[in-house]
């Protein structure tokens, strides 16, 4: 009878459980395991069928958000050619002794504004085909430049400010400059996303600066901050404060790219409202 009660109570679940992992191992993110009693086996199996649920929409839509990056590279590439024909029309017509000064000065803005988007949508194409792994020396100050610009589009449109300091005597660093800028993105576009809940005025900070031998780059905003029962698992897989718009990724990927470099992301004290993320 004891026999038959341990088998039934110990054996059974843990064999199901073993049973759920190893699809799970293999890819089959629909396992399920019965829940067959309310103690501590059956809450395990309860949190296992949890996680796999959660597994199988994150990966739903990393998957989405695979395609997207395909179809915005397809588009990048298609707008990218007229874009060049306007640039070209421009710069022929500014050759043009003969040309009003009226005329010039459009032009002038034409070039300027086509080649403003053929730049960010290099950028585009850069941020979303980074592959491989590439180290180098890289100045950081032109990789929040570059990070800046795929978002800038949202300072008029959200009414943010943006201000900060690069410090000109920036040492390299070695790392990825497609990875850097990947991270230096979702930290600009996570506080783009908090600055829309507060009232204008609403003031995005990026700073560089050398500190103690380390190389740093914070991002700091004048949002609502990170809440404290957020702040200990703020950097774990699929924690969010965005619902169902995050997935819960971005700041873990990030340390972990950040961290390939020799480097460290952190939330830092913010001076007053806001939150400051430190990459260093």
């Amino acid at each position: 009878l004891a026999l038959l009660l341990v088998r039934r109570r110990v054996w059974t679940p843990l064999a199901r459980l073993e049973e759920g992992l190893q699809q799970v191992s293999k890819g089959d993110l629909t396992a399920e395991v019965p829940v067959l009693r309310g103690d501590e086996l059956g809450r395990v199996a309860t949190h296992f069928n949890h996680m796999t649920r959660v597994l199988r929409d994150r990966a739903e839509e990393q998957g989405r958000f695979a395609a997207a990056g395909e179809l915005l590279a397809g588009v990048a590439h298609e707008v990218n050619n007229p874009l060049m024909a306007i640039t070209m029309h421009a710069e022929m017509r500014l050759a043009d002794a003969d040309l009003s000064a009226d005329a010039r000065a459009e032009m002038q803005n034409i070039l300027r504004q086509a080649r403003r988007a053929s730049k960010l949508l290099r950028g585009l194409l850069r941020f979303v085909r980074a592959g491989e792994k590439r180290a180098a020396h890289v100045n950081l100050n032109d990789v929040v430049r570059s990070a800046i610009d795929l978002v800038s589009y949202r300072f008029t449109v959200d009414e943010i400010s943006i201000e900060g300091r690069l410090d000109p005597n920036l040492p390299p660093v070695l790392g990825d400059a497609n990875r850097l800028e990947q991270v230096l993105v979702n930290l600009l576009s996570n506080a783009l996303d908090a600055l829309r809940g507060v009232k204008p005025p609403r003031r995005l900070t990026v700073d560089s600066y050398v500190d103690g031998g380390r190389v740093c780059v914070a991002v700091t905003d004048n949002g609502p901050g990170v809440a404290p029962e957020i702040v200990e698992k703020l950097f774990r897989p699929f924690a969010t404060t965005k619902g169902r718009r995050g997935t819960g990724l971005g700041l873990y990927i990030s340390r972990q790219l950040v961290r390939e470099a020799a480097g460290d992301l952190g939330l830092a004290p913010a001076s007053g409202r806001g939150a400051c993320f430190l990459l260093w």
